[in-house]
């Protein structure tokens, strides 16, 4: 439509609901609202019919953010670290922190399940900083059983939404120096996607990170944009390449071309690469080969509870050994706590 000299495209989304003799108006209204949120999340200027199942799913999402609220509190939420190596050597060089619920009834839920209506309903900054104070906690407890680990780093994820948080660097410095942990040993995994499309305060934090010495990694390369221009200019030290990327590599040349090719811009641009989702023995030599230096997977362990400082060379299906790994050539592996 055409409003004085500017031209304005107006969409719709809407919602129907079909009544039945003696249904309230109330919930009538209730249910085609629902169905219009289900238009707009499908892509908007579309309608859609209600269904009970929508009617499931809200009061689903409204049972899990009324639980998460008291998640923190109730001691229900964990944290399990899986290891990132380098590749010519095995030698863990630091383990990245990954969030579970343990629900009372529900078991353990993973975070897919829960980290959108975290962002959605403002409790990811809550969830944010507890996975921070813990992480800089555990990192504390691993540096008084083995001092040596010096270059042993914590990587965290951090979500777009807590990148707006105006007192997020001041956080993580009183929480830095509260543990005694180094800037230099904590690395904040963040998204290529919100890299990329930064608003003013992000930039601000970001900046203010580089400058604490913070590590800052591209996390799932290859998933978003991964504008090739963009690449050199993102405020990063390292990329994450996404394990999408390699699943059929061992035995599609074409895709171990394209992985290598990727890695060179990688390496061209003056950052380094850690592949992610590594689960066999010849994945791990084809990525050496490329010049790729670190590596994250099921091969090297799987996601665990703290480390216990004993040798244990059991094989690759653990948490790898933290303090072990310093002196073993080979992978080694760590029990659960």
């Amino acid at each position: 439509m055409s409003i004085g000299i500017e031209t304005v495209w107006a969409m719709a989304s809407i919602g129907v609901c079909i009544g039945k003799p003696g249904d309230r108006a109330e919930a009538l209204m209730r249910d085609a609202d629902i169905a219009m949120y289900q238009a707009k999340a499908r892509g908007r200027n579309n309608v859609q019919l209600f269904h009970p199942d929508m009617l499931d799913a809200v009061q689903e999402r409204s049972r899990i953010t009324a639980e998460l609220r008291t998640a923190v509190a109730g001691g229900e939420l964990g944290l399990v670290y899986q290891p990132v190596v380098e590749l010519a050597s095995s030698r863990v060089i630091g383990v990245e922190a990954l969030l579970r619920w343990h629900h009372p009834v529900r078991g353990t839920i993973m975070p897919g399940s829960f980290i959108g209506i975290a962002e959605e309903t403002g409790l990811i900054f809550e969830l944010g900083r507890w996975v921070l104070h813990e992480g800089l906690a555990q990192m504390s407890r691993w540096s008084q059983t083995d001092p040596e680990l010096t270059d042993f780093c914590l990587h965290i994820n951090l979500s777009a939404a807590e990148l707006l948080r105006t007192d997020l660097l001041e956080d993580i410095k009183a929480t830095l120096a509260k543990y005694g942990v180094d800037p230099r040993r904590l690395i904040l995994e963040i998204t290529e996607t919100v890299l990329m499309s930064r608003e003013t305060v992000q930039e601000q934090v970001l900046s203010g990170l580089r400058e604490l010495g913070v590590g800052l990694q591209i996390d799932d390369f290859g998933t978003g944009y991964s504008s090739i221009s963009y690449l050199r200019s993102l405020p990063a030290d390292t990329v994450k390449v996404d394990q999408s990327l390699i699943k059929d590599m061992e035995l599609d040349p074409r895709q171990q071309k394209f992985v290598s090719a990727i890695l060179q811009l990688i390496f061209a641009a003056g950052l380094n690469a850690t592949v992610e989702g590594i689960e066999t023995a010849e994945q791990a030599a084809q990525l050496e080969a490329m010049g790729c230096l670190y590596g994250q997977g099921y091969f090297f362990g799987y996601p665990g509870l703290p480390p216990k400082y004993r040798v244990n060379s059991a094989g690759p299906h653990g948490v790898c050994r933290v303090s072990a790994c310093r002196s073993f050539g080979t992978r080694c592996c760590l029990s659960p706590q």
